[in-house]
């Protein structure tokens, strides 16, 4: 899978939407995408706009960086595609965790005209997969705002369990605040799914 990935090559979610590398041209899809409420609420590095252009654009540079060199990227990034349309409907990726060899983060961000179809599970699913079997790691992570029950239910299909709750973590606004919430799977309770 990551093999593919890395040349470029598209890989089926399902029989319906595919997922290949993330390009700079995708910025501009992901951007409408990010810019609604419902998507952005729950991320912190969607506000400003500005933010998430400079995280992904330095991203996008390293993972083609690497590839150039052919070198594994330390953050693999894709784009989730609509066959039929071509359009965008998302994005997900794996990082790896600055310091820790091995441990990874998992993340994802899609329209919300396609949530329910199992898609954001799908995408964890097989980045998760790669993760442990190409990529030679031993944990992956994801963190989320306490009041976001889609990706609990994502995370917790794809195989990932509650390790944690950091409370009033996210200030919503002046008197309003939101817990941060940690999940994870080890190459062991990925082996026993």
């Amino acid at each position: 899978m990551l093999s593919n990935l890395l040349k470029c090559d598209s890989i089926d979610i399902n029989n319906e939407y595919e997922m290949r590398l993330f390009q700079h041209v995708d910025i501009q899809y992901i951007k409408i995408i990010l810019d609604d409420i419902q998507v952005n609420k729950y991320l912190a590095f969607a506000n400003p706009i500005e933010v998430f252009e400079g995280y992904f654009g330095s991203m996008v540079d390293g993972m083609n960086e690497s590839i150039n060199k052919n070198e594994i990227p330390e953050n693999i990034i894709v784009t989730i595609i609509e066959k039929s349309t071509r359009i965008v409907v998302g994005n997900g990726g794996i990082s790896s965790v600055m310091f820790c060899p091995g441990n990874f983060e998992v993340g994802y961000q899609l329209a919300p005209s396609v949530w329910g179809k199992g898609i954001a599970t799908l995408c964890c699913k097989m980045l998760i997969q790669m993760t442990f079997t190409e990529l030679n790691g031993y944990k992956v992570n994801a963190d989320l705002y306490g009041q976001n029950k889609g990706s609990m239910r994502v995370l917790e299909k794809a195989g990932l369990v509650k390790e944690g709750e950091q409370m009033d973590y996210y200030k919503i606004d002046e008197d309003c605040f939101d817990s941060r919430l940690l999940y994870g799977i080890t190459k062991s309770m990925f082996d026993k799914l």
